[in-house]
Formats: C-alpha cells, structure tokens, sequence
C-alpha cells in the first residue's frame, strides 16, 4: 500500500502558500475538502508540519493554519522529512539461511539499493521549492 502522507503534506502546504496570496490562514475542514480526505488525517499531519516549523496553528474562532515561512524558504525535502516516518523503500526483515551466500548477503546489498534511492529523492527533493509548486497553480482549471 502506497503512503499517502508526503503527498498530501505537499497539497496542504501548496494551499497553504496559494492561500497566504488570497486571505491568509485556513481550517483543516477546508484543507481536508481541497484534498478530497477525512479533517482528522490534515489535522495529524498538520501536527508533524508544525513540529517541523513549517506551519503555525491557531485555535479558537478566528484561529487556523498559515505557514510559518516564505515558500520560497520552503523545500520539498522539509516536507518530505516532516511527514514520513520512514524511508520510501523499506525491506522485510527476515534471518537469512545461513546455507546460502546469496540469502546472507542481500541485507547489506538491498540497504545499499535502497540508501542510494533515498540518498537521491531527499537530494532532487531539496531542489525543490514551495514557491515553485505555487507557480504551477493554474485558475483557468477551475471548473
């Protein structure tokens, strides 16, 4: 099953700075609308976007979310670190058969597979911007 989280994080994030342009902050019914998802899931994860320094809550009837920086201060990669708990490859742990050179050594060779796709999606990732995604941001797609 596919991780949601990082996508998600970047669509609330992207609507966060689209927003910060129009009226400022916003609640996670409305973020939760824009994305097509359940508040609760923007709420958790508006709370590891917070602990991250990349967005700022306020509760109470004039309260919301707004980001905590510029976009263009703002990188994928953050994100990235912010929402995920752990890494886009993961393998199954299992104790090799010890009869078997092949089995003994694919843990250390499937870490390094997997390191080196980390390695690069964390580093393409923080080439990216916020701003950049705002820009992308078409009106005339409204319907």
């Amino acid at each position: 099953m596919l991780d949601t989280r990082f996508s998600v994080s970047i669509h609330i994030l992207t609507a966060l700075a689209f927003s910060r342009e129009c009226q400022g902050k916003e609640n996670s019914e409305t973020l939760a609308r824009s994305i097509r998802t359940n508040p609760t899931f923007v709420r958790r994860l508006m709370a590891r976007l917070t602990q991250a320094g990349l967005v700022e809550a306020r509760r109470g009837k004039s309260g919301g979310v707004q980001l905590s920086k510029c976009p263009d201060q703002i990188t994928l990669k953050e994100i990235y670190l912010a929402s995920m708990d752990r890494p886009l490859l993961d393998r199954v742990e299992k104790s090799p058969d010890q009869g078997c050179p092949v089995s003994c050594s694919m843990g250390k060779i499937i870490d390094d597979v997997f390191d080196g796709v980390e390695d690069s999606v964390v580093q393409h990732l923080s080439k990216i911007k916020l701003s950049q995604l705002v820009s992308k941001i078409r009106m005339k797609d409204l319907k």
